[in-house]
């Protein structure tokens, strides 16, 4: 959720230099997890949300609306339940 909340508001050229700096660490774990797919995924999500949010409104109102107009879709790891 970080990284949706977090790289997705700053934009998703911001969260590849994130990736980057991570790929640059000298911390093995930061290396580790650099350019991790699921990352890019919630960096486009938070990038998304961030770009039709109204500062105005009720900001937890407005996660709900965004992720319930997303569709239900397989889960990879498990092909005979879909993710809720």
């Amino acid at each position: 959720m970080r990284h949706f909340l977090v790289v997705g508001k700053q934009g998703e050229l911001f969260g590849l230099g994130v990736e980057i700096g991570q790929a640059l660490s000298s911390n093995p774990k930061a290396r580790a997890s650099a350019f991790d797919s699921q990352d890019f995924y919630s960096n486009a999500l938070g990038a998304s949300f961030f770009a039709t949010a109204d500062p105005s409104q009720n900001f937890r109102e407005q996660l709900r609306g965004f992720f319930a107009k997303r569709k239900h879709i397989a889960c990879p790891l498990d092909p005979v339940n879909s993710c809720k």
